[in-house]
Formats: C-alpha cells, sequence, structure tokens
C-alpha cells in the first residue's frame, strides 16, 4: 500500500524521511532507523502489554522495572523508574509499568501531567519534616521487629524502601519538576507554550530533567496513532505534535554531554 506521505533524503546519511519529520530530520545522523514489524496480538491492551512486558496477558515486570532491578538508579532520593503518561493511561493501564513477580520497589512511578505530578508529595499541614521523619524511624522500628518474626514476608522490605523513597522524594521532586526555571530559549525549542506541542514539550523536557538528576529509565506515552483509514489525516496530527519535542530532547541532551550515555526508544 502507498504512503500517503512524501518522503526525502535527511541528514548526510541519507535517511529516507516523511518530509513532516521536520525536526527530527535535522538530527536524522543521530538516529538509528528499525524497519521491522511483527505482532502476536491485534488486540491494544495485550499488544502493549507485550511491547512493554515481553508477554501478551501482563503480570511480568515491565522493561523499565528490570532495567531498574538489573542496573539501579544513580539517584537514591528519585525513583529508578519514572513514567510520564497522557490525561488518559494508554490502554491496559498501569499493568504497562509494573514490577509483576519483582519487589513493589521496582514499580514505576507514575507523574501526572497536571496539577501535582504526585498526590500527597506535600507533607500534611501541620507536620513538620522532623515529625515525620520521627514517625518512618518509629514505623521502621515496627515493621523490622515483624520482619524478623516472618521472614517470609518479603513485600514488607520493598515497601519499607518505599517509605523511605517517598520521603525523600518531597525534597527532589517539586524542583525537578519545575520547568519554569529552564531559559526561554529551552522551552522554545521544545515547544513549550505554544500548540500543538506544548503538552508534550513539557513532558520531553521533564523527561531530560530526570535524565539529568540520574533517573535510569523514563517511559513517556503518545498516543492515538491507530489510525486506521484515515492516516494521512491523524498522522500529520500527531507528527506535529510530537517532531520539535523529540528532536529537542536529543538536540539537548547532545549539547549537555548526555547523550552518548542515554538512549532513546521510540
Amino acid at each position: 500500500v502507498k504512503s500517503p506521505f512524501e518522503f526525502h533524503k535527511a541528514g548526510q546519511s541519507g535517511a529516507d524521511m516523511n518530509k513532516l519529520w521536520e525536526n527530527l530530520g535535522e538530527v536524522a545522523d543521530d538516529l538509528c532507523f528499525y524497519r521491522g514489524l511483527q505482532v502476536e496480538s491485534v488486540n491494544h491492551p495485550t499488544a502493549n502489554y507485550h511491547v512493554n512486558t515481553g508477554n501478551r496477558f501482563g503480570g511480568d515486570p515491565a522493561i523499565g522495572a528490570w532495567v531498574n532491578y538489573g542496573l539501579g538508579t544513580e539517584n537514591t532520593d528519585l525513583p529508578g523508574f519514572v513514567v510520564l503518561p497522557e490525561l488518559s493511561h494508554p490502554q491496559g493501564g498501569p499493568s504497562n509499568w509494573a514490577n509483576g513477580f519483582l519487589p513493589t520497589s521496582y514499580q514505576a512511578t507514575a507523574l501526572r501531567p497536571q496539577g501535582s505530578p504526585l498526590l500527597d508529595i506535600h507533607p500534611p499541614v501541620g507536620v513538620t519534616r522532623v515529625q515525620q521523619r520521627r514517625s518512618l524511624d518509629f514505623l521502621a522500628k515496627l515493621n523490622e521487629r515483624h520482619a524478623k518474626r516472618h521472614p517470609e514476608h518479603e513485600e514488607l522490605s520493598a515497601r519499607m524502601r518505599n517509605y523511605e523513597l517517598a520521603f525523600r522524594m518531597q525534597m527532589q521532586v517539586p524542583d525537578v519538576v519545575n520547568i519554569d526555571r529552564e531559559t526561554e530559549q529551552t522551552k522554545a525549542m521544545y515547544g513549550v507554550g505554544k500548540e500543538p506541542t506544548d503538552n508534550f514539550a513539557r513532558r520531553c523536557l521533564l523527561a531530560r530533567k530526570l535524565v539529568e538528576k540520574g533517573v535510569r529509565f523514563v517511559q513517556l506515552y503518545a498516543s492515538t496513532w491507530d489510525s486506521h483509514d484515515y492516516i494521512a489525516k491523524a498522522h500529520a496530527s500527531r507528527i506535529h505534535n510530537v517532531d520539535q519535542p523529540i528532536a529537542a530532547l536529543i538536540k539537548d541532551l547532545k549539547q549537555r554531554d548526555l547523550l552518548d550515555e542515554t538512549l532513546i526508544v521510540w
């Protein structure tokens, strides 16, 4: 079936690219193209599970959980696996980034695209950091006693680690998710503050900040590519949403000397 789009040779490599990818074409020489496809399911949720976990039926650890498990995080004050979803979750929901049979400390932390990135990120009114620390220390003592009596409850250790991480995240996350401190030049490069790029641009910029802070695995979602018989109209619209932010992420990582140690898969 002939493509409805016009293609051209991009970069010194002469990669065949859709002309609508104007910004991504500028970084064509930084891209590696995989032109292949194999599917085992035509159902949306099971296909998502297959992509993310290798299992069509879900229940296994997501790839980000495996990477977090195998390599750990470079910043113990932030999760090793972060997901930046859209307002509506992909089909299959949070199972796409679950820990499966790994301890819960390896599951993803999803940052919300609007409002507070994490629920309860700020302490309750009237509760100080010192009071929180004392409460956690007391809870840790109780949990340690229980763990000694019931060593078979392995999830308790993971839960204790999650409590400690949540406490540390209260100090780190508000600063990391604040893109207002970025220069106007950087925000303009991503397409922040204008349509149709603003939503995805903010998440791409946040992804760069997370990588810069040492988060091991960051996953973004940009859905609605299931266009059926209106590919020309729908895909053109989606390309305009994501072209500039994706190219900006690559350029930004490169100019910060982070691209040579960061793998971007799309």
